[in-house]
């Protein structure tokens, strides 16, 4: 009869397979702990999405947040020019609107011309004389003359005109004198930022200044010569 191997064989054998087992959960965890950091960085890469509203307040997501950064379409442009219109120069006398309107449209100019709008006080002044005032205003005929401009140009110029109608917020409107209109030319700058969850568009206004009319002839006057320059 053969002599059986003696105990400590057994226990090598146990502790070399002990071993290679360890080894391999190693290797195991160091190649997972790799994949996981080149993951990691791919997604700290990554721009994050960015979700914006639009004028019906439906929410749109923005995934690519990097290409709009280098480059600036028309489209956006347009699209950044009539949201911000719709902040800076209507009016809407109901709740607390006025003052809503008019933050909304500074954040979206720079830090610069936000605080010099703000310490001229013009738009703070054309709010208050409509406070309880039980109207609102609605931009029609709403033309925008951008100038050209390469997709990686830093500013972007404008004008822009528009009629803008007053009408009560509560009754019906019953004769022509219950409509009050003032015809808009309005100048602007655009400067390209960073995206960011706070600023969707990538723009800014750099400047801006409008002209109001109260007489259309005057109104189609100006048109022609601002179309003539």
């Amino acid at each position: 009869m053969a002599e059986k191997p003696p105990v400590y064989y057994d226990i090598e054998r146990l502790r070399a397979r002990s071993n290679k087992f360890l080894w391999a959960a190693v290797i195991g965890l160091g190649a997972t702990s790799v994949l996981s950091l080149f993951l990691s960085v791919a997604l700290a890469a990554k721009p994050a999405a960015v979700i914006e509203f639009d004028c019906k307040g439906e929410p749109r997501v923005i995934e690519d947040t990097y290409k709009p950064a280098l480059s600036t379409s028309r489209v956006r442009v347009e699209f950044f020019i009539t949201e911000f219109l719709k902040r800076m120069v209507l009016i809407d006398s109901s709740g607390k609107k006025l003052e809503t309107q008019l933050a909304e449209a500074l954040a979206m100019m720079t830090p610069k011309f936000a605080e010099v709008t703000m310490k001229a006080g013009h738009e703070v002044q054309r709010r208050v004389q409509y406070k309880d005032a039980n109207v609102y205003s609605q931009l029609e005929d709403l033309e925008l003359l951008i100038g050209d401009f390469e997709p990686t140009d830093e500013k972007i110029y404008f004008y822009w005109l528009a009629k803008n109608v007053f009408r009560p917020l509560h009754g019906e409107i019953r004769t022509e004198d219950d409509e009050l209109s003032r015809w808009l030319i309005g100048r602007a700058e655009i400067v390209r930022v960073p995206v960011t969850t706070h600023n969707p568009f990538g723009l800014q206004i750099g400047y801006f200044h409008y002209d109001i009319y109260s007489n259309r002839e005057d109104f189609d006057l100006a048109v022609l010569k601002l179309k003539k320059e």
